[in-house]
């Protein structure tokens, strides 16, 4: 199977860096996906799952407006 590491993966055989794809054995792979390791992808390097956009920040950032004095 087909998958895209999240995390490094380190063997004696070899090692596969974050966003990396490499073939497993369906076994592994699937061990894998489900500790959150590694995403399926399709033959053709494609996700199979979207990745989720970050959180667009508002403004330009730095300190928040402070509120008006109150009488």
């Amino acid at each position: 199977m087909k998958i895209e590491m999240v995390t490094l993966y380190a063997s004696p055989e070899r090692t596969v860096q974050p966003g990396e794809t490499a073939l497993f054995g369906n076994d592994e792979a699937q061990a894998l996906i489900d500790g959150g390791f590694a995403r399926p992808v399709d033959a053709d390097g494609i996700r199979t799952r979207p990745v989720p956009q970050p959180a667009k920040a508002g403004g330009r950032g730095g300190k928040q407006p402070a509120d008006p004095p109150k009488e």
